[in-house]
């Protein structure tokens, strides 16, 4: 079972259990995640309340960091943000990625002290629990950050892409990942259609549109996480942007962000420099996105219908097995969707990563379902395209409940 008292409660109780582990949220008032302890595991100090900017870290953290070295990937870019040594939510007050790892932390307690001795029915409500504990933080830090957590790896590329130019991030919500860029000495302009009322961040997010963009001096455009479905945001700043160099921050080609649209103007008028997979929440699969403008923009023919069939097949596509790196017959893992490959030999050749990222989702816990390392190729999900229009009822229903 899984309880949370709610956002900025003063005084409730919320609690998971897990066989016959538990978790108590302490009576402090903290957002999320403060004072928990479990089977004489302590997470106590790591702010992330109400004084997440004060970069502070734990000393019960620390004694449970260095005791939880499993279910880790050398071969992964996202588990690489996970390194035990590097502490990188620390770095440069960025608190949501210190959310993220706390609940994580929290959950992994849970597992070592709750886990042994569980029966299968046992186990598929433990797997719902960990996946509804770690969504609960999820949802926490989009309210009052951001939809896409950032890493130091990519703040500081991101930093580095942009340069002496500027950047401006059109749908800036609560300017968290703008704020960040700032604090690396990046020249920031943020705007959103309904900016928050509050200073909820360092940088100011004034109001603006597309049409905003068609003024401003910026050479980078920042769009993270733009609505899925809604050409007013993502489409049209690209058609109103003239700078050199675009950075997104999503999924590419699911349906989660922006449209198909977009990634084929992407596809057709920029030249991808370099993707960085970020850390997620599961059992999304967001990543950094940086392109420059081409200098052959208006090409026809076969390369542009090729890019209008599919966004997900051309030579300029980012979405690539794991394993060779093809673009073709490419197929997911439900459950940890940053897994693709596009065969059964490929599919075979990924066990340990896939294993590994699994148990990175699941906080150290492997469970054997269906679609992970044991089964077939084709019983994974086809990577295709998904609009709402379009897309059936359970597809839809899978995709909102994934992201």
């Amino acid at each position: 079972s899984c309880g949370n008292g709610g956002s900025g409660d003063s005084g409730g109780n919320a609690s998971c259990s897990i066989g016959n582990g538990s978790y108590e949220k302490s009576k402090a008032g903290r957002r999320a995640g403060n004072g928990a302890r479990a089977e004489g595991c302590s997470l106590s100090g790591d702010g992330v309340g109400d004084d997440v900017n004060d970069g502070r870290e734990g000393v019960g953290t620390r004694g449970l960091v260095a005791g939880t070295t499993g279910a880790r990937s050398k071969s992964s870019s996202t588990a690489d943000d996970f390194r035990m040594s590097e502490m990188p939510w620390a770095a440069r007050g960025n608190p949501l990625l210190r959310l993220l790892r706390a609940r994580w932390l929290e959950a992994v307690c849970l597992i070592a002290t709750s886990s042994i001795g569980m029966g299968n029915a046992q186990k598929k409500k433990a797997e719902q629990v960990l996946l509804r504990w770690q969504h609960i933080g999820r949802d926490l830090g989009a309210s009052y950050m951001a939809f896409a957590v950032p890493s130091t790896a990519s703040l500081k590329a991101l930093a580095s892409f942009i340069g002496e130019g500027g950047v401006v991030e059109l749908g800036a919500h609560n300017g968290y990942w703008a704020s960040l860029l700032a604090s690396y000495g990046c020249q920031v302009k943020a705007l959103d259609i309904a900016p928050p009322p509050g200073p909820r961040a360092s940088l100011k997010v004034e109001f603006g549109t597309a049409d905003s963009l068609r003024a401003l001096p910026h050479q980078t455009l920042l769009l993270c996480m733009p609505s899925p479905g809604e050409p007013d945001l993502a489409d049209a700043a690209l058609d109103a942007f003239c700078g050199p160099r675009v950075a997104y921050v999503g999924e590419w080609a699911t349906g989660m962000t922006a449209t198909r649209s977009f990634h084929e103007s992407l596809l057709r008028d920029f030249e991808l420099d370099r993707r960085i997979t970020l850390p997620n929440f599961p059992p999304m699969c967001t990543s950094l996105y940086l392109f420059h403008r081409r200098a052959d923009i208006g090409d026809t023919g076969d390369e542009a219908r090729s890019i209008s069939s599919s966004v997900q097949q051309t030579k300029n596509c980012p979405l690539r097995c794991v394993f060779c790196g093809g673009s073709e017959r490419l197929r997911r893992c439900p459950r940890v969707r940053q897994m693709v490959v596009c065969s059964q030999a490929c599919h075979a050749a990924a066990a340990h990563n896939h294993s590994s990222l699994l148990a990175l989702s699941l906080c150290g816990w492997t469970p054997r379902v269906p679609g992970e390392p044991g089964s077939s190729y084709t019983s994974l999900e086809p990577c295709t395209w998904l609009e709402q229009h379009s897309a059936t009822a359970a597809q839809w229903g899978a995709l909102a409940t994934a992201t």
